[in-house]
This record gives structure tokens, C-alpha cells and sequence, in this order.
């Protein structure tokens, strides 16, 4: 299945989303290390934990976001290529019927035409003598058929 621009543009931003949480996870864990040391006051460690925990919350609730919208892309291009398979399968079944019974109306015509020839006592049909010219009747006009002429 080819890949959708949606979708590869979904995957890097999931991708970014996870290299933002292992940066806030390290951040935790040097804020730590720091607080272990004395650097830091275990209160400020305390408050940087809280901070950082609910920012590496919300990545991780992104990262789940953009991976619901990423599949529900996937899900969507695959039942729409779906239905086009469908509609195409549709669409030639269709035409072969429409096929078939052109096939059928001529068969039938033949028959006719050979019914015909079989009544008619193999005659030869009448052929049209393209050299004789038809006398065309001339119009009478709206007086004429008035007057009678």
C-alpha cells in the first residue's frame, strides 16, 4: 500500500514526540543525580520532578494521539482501496452483462432475419436501383389549399 503524506508526516512527529520524552526522562534523572549530590534542595528536586513529570505526561499522551490518528489513517486508505476494488469488481460485472445481452439481441435478430428468409421462400430481397431519381411532390401553399388549387 502506498504511504500516505498524512501518515509519514505522523510518523515523524511520533518520532519526535519520543526523543522529547527520553530528553525529559534524563532531565529527571540528572535533577536526581543532582538532588543525591546536594546541589539541589530535595523541595526543588521535588517541584523539577512534578514539572517534568507532567510534561513527559502530555508527550506521552501525544505520542498515543498521533499513533490513534496515524492507524485510523491506515484503517481509512485501506477501506477506501477496499471499496474502489469493489466498485471496480461492480463495475466490470456490469459491463459483462450489458455485453451479454448485446450478444443475446443479436442472436435473436439473426434468428429473425433467418425465420424471415425461411417463410419467404429464399427469395432474393428487393434491391434499391440507386440511378432512378423520386419526383418530389411540390408543397402547396397556405392560398393554394384554401382555393383548392
Amino acid at each position: 500500500m502506498a504511504e500516505d503524506k498524512k501518515i509519514e508526516s505522523l510518523k515523524k512527529m511520533i518520532e519526535k514526540a519520543e526523543e522529547d520524552a527520553k530528553k525529559v526522562e534524563e532531565k529527571i534523572i540528572i535533577a536526581r543525580e543532582r538532588a543525591d549530590k546536594g546541589e539541589i534542595t530535595k523541595a526543588k528536586f521535588q517541584t523539577e520532578k512534578i514539572r517534568l513529570t507532567k510534561e513527559l505526561k502530555g508527550l506521552r499522551a501525544k505520542q498515543i494521539r498521533l499513533k490513534k490518528q496515524m492507524l485510523n489513517r491506515e484503517r481509512m486508505l485501506k477501506d477506501k482501496s477496499k471499496e474502489m476494488k469493489e466498485k471496480e469488481e461492480e463495475r466490470r460485472k456490469k459491463e459483462l452483462e450489458r455485453k451479454r445481452l448485446r450478444e443475446k439481441k443479436k442472436k435473436q435478430k439473426l434468428r429473425k432475419k433467418e425465420k424471415k428468409t425461411e417463410e419467404e421462400g429464399e427469395e432474393e430481397p428487393k434491391i434499391k436501383e440507386p440511378n432512378k431519381k423520386v419526383e418530389k411532390k411540390k408543397k402547396k401553399g397556405f392560398l393554394a389549399r384554401l382555393i383548392g388549387k
